[in-house]
């Protein structure tokens, strides 16, 4: 991976230290002399400069976010590409991020409500621009130290009357806690997906878990596309804000609230109307933590517990799948928690009713990707087997285990 060393200069930024490392960027706090200020700089992992689309991608984010002057998306200050290494500047935004302020229960009703009011009108913002985000979570939301609110990460976003070619047909990109049922299924995606990832962040704040959680990314995603929303952790907030964040989660893209704003706005109306079940404490966050657009995406996401409602549909009958796509969905499974929000998963196939799934393609991916590990193969199995569907190993499958 392409490594920066203290007072390294790259592009005419001096390099003071790192930021934070994940799969898809190394960000590092630089000096940029010509300006007397601090940036955030990141850089594409040399690894990937090999693999076809990462640079294009890379430099596409660059873009959009110059085309997303806003006040609460992090501004890009310049990109391009220097000693072979893609860069991009980015303000360097002292604070923290949602993630930490939902952890450390932090954030009260008056300050949590402002603070996604300016998240929903950078959102809608970005719609109205035609760009979707698709990797909405609450580590791409930076708080500075003074309170600020920042949009970040636009690593997967792409125009909504752009190209495909860097996605692929059923390629799914995101963080599955947080993805939209038609995310999750490789459709074709609108403003609605954001929308639901918003959505999902609000029922995390107001109920201490988020809707949909299991083992494994794959069950997740089948909770996304087949589960009815848990209301049980929502039996203390109104009975207003609950059909907000109904509203806002339903599997109906079209069902749901048209703009971000307009979901924040009514479950205002709806908490400030009743009792609200949030925490009552300060508002904070310890300064000196610097976060940035892409040091905020390097935690992968959190599937510890078992699902709230991990039942699976009785509409759904039990299927016998070759033994090649579990190994598929096991490696695939293993790509996915190494490549920590850069979720690539096939399921378009999964979700169609009838006809077995191709799975030759989703091997060929993932072999380039991973091994066969047992253990993820195995809990791939259980994921599948939990949601209802019957899967026979093969020889495949007998020899990885």
């Amino acid at each position: 991976m392409t490594q920066l060393l203290p007072d390294q200069r790259l592009a005419g930024y001096r390099v003071i230290g790192p930021l934070g490392r994940g799969g898809m960027a190394a960000v590092y706090r630089a000096y940029e002399s010509d300006l007397d200020r601090e940036v955030a700089l990141k850089v594409l992992p040399a690894e990937l400069l090999e693999q076809s689309g990462f640079a294009e991608r890379f430099a596409r984010e660059a873009r959009l976010i110059a085309r997303l002057e806003h006040s609460n998306i992090v501004p890009v200050y310049a990109s391009g590409v220097d000693q072979g290494i893609p860069w991009m500047a980015l303000r360097l935004v002292s604070g923290g991020t949602l993630q930490d302020l939902l952890e450390a229960g932090s954030l009260d009703q008056r300050e949590a409500l402002r603070l996604f009011q300016l998240i929903a009108r950078a959102l809608d913002h970005a719609h109205r621009h035609g760009v979707l985000h698709r990797d909405l979570k609450p580590q791409n939301v930076l708080v500075s130290a003074d309170g600020e609110v920042y949009l970040a990460d636009f690593g997967i976003a792409r125009l909504m009357a752009g190209s495909t070619a860097l996605t692929g047909t059923g390629a799914i990109l995101g963080t599955p806690h947080y993805m939209a049922p038609e995310q999750a299924q490789g459709e074709k995606l609108g403003p609605p997906c954001d929308i639901y990832a918003l959505a999902v962040i609000l029922y995390r704040w107001l109920c201490g878990t988020v809707p949909f959680d299991a083992d494994t990314p794959l069950a997740v995603l089948m909770q996304h596309v087949q589960s009815p929303v848990p209301v049980a952790p929502m039996q203390a907030i109104p009975d207003a804000a609950r059909e907000v964040l109904l509203r806002g989660l339903a599997k109906d893209p079209t069902a749901r609230w048209e703009t971000a704003a307009s979901m924040v706005e009514a479950l205002e109306q709806a908490l400030t109307a009743g009792v609200a079940p949030v925490r009552n404490s300060t508002f904070a966050v310890a300064a000196g933590k610097a976060a940035t657009s892409a040091v905020a995406a390097q935690r992968p996401p959190t599937m510890t517990a078992p699902a709230q409602s991990g039942q699976p549909s009785a509409a759904i009958p039990a299927r016998r799948w070759p033994g090649l796509l579990l190994l598929s969905l096991g490696l695939l499974v293993a790509a996915g928690w190494a490549a920590n929000h850069w979720q690539v998963i096939d399921l378009a196939a999964l979700t169609r009713s009838g006809d077995s799934p191709t799975s030759a393609p989703i091997a060929e991916q993932a072999s380039e990707q991973s091994s066969a590990d047992p253990a993820l193969i195995g809990r791939a199995q259980r994921a599948l087997q939990q949601l209802g569907y019957d899967v026979e190993p093969s020889a495949a499958m007998d020899a990885a285990t």
